[in-house]
């Protein structure tokens, strides 16, 4: 397939928004990667609308899961049916139910939107001359190995 105006309306009418990975652009389009990436970088109107899927999910993800972090309400339809001598009765009963926030959700939220906050690696700056402290240790150290082979002789 040779790269036309036709691309972008193909993109516009596929299902590809769904999920927006690069194999299913590829799938829906019938090319490979390496047309792909090759259009991505000498089309301007392919990268953008690419990129505008792409955003597109990551905005339906972004929301579910800050839904799920906070927790949630639904509606729930149960539906029964018995038979009667009026004939059958059909009845429907709606329950508004709950879902808990989840915390890994939160977690994984703040993790990624205040890195500088809640990143699980800790960095820890020393100041100073700290030179002294590592001749210091060391020198503790070969004391302790001296000391532990004249208790082993």
């Amino acid at each position: 397939m040779y790269y036309s105006s036709r691309v972008i309306e193909i993109l516009d009418k596929s299902n590809v928004l769904e999920t927006a990975t690069v194999s299913d652009i590829i799938h829906v389009l019938g090319i490979n990667s390496a047309k792909f990436y090759e259009w991505m970088k000498d089309h301007k109107d392919f990268a953008d609308k690419v990129l505008e899927l792409r955003s597109k999910v990551d905005d339906q993800v972004v929301s579910s899961l800050l839904k799920r972090a906070q927790g949630y309400d639904y509606e729930e339809t149960s539906t029964s049916i018995k038979d009667g001598k009026d004939g059958t009765e059909v009845t429907e009963k709606k329950t508004t139910k709950h879902v808990i926030p989840d915390v890994g959700a939160a977690m994984n939220w703040l993790k990624n939107r205040r890195p500088d906050e809640w990143r699980d690696k800790q960095v820890v700056e020393i100041e100073g001359d700290y030179g002294s402290l590592v001749d210091a240790f060391v020198r503790d150290k070969e004391r302790r190995d001296a000391d532990d082979a004249n208790n082993n002789s």
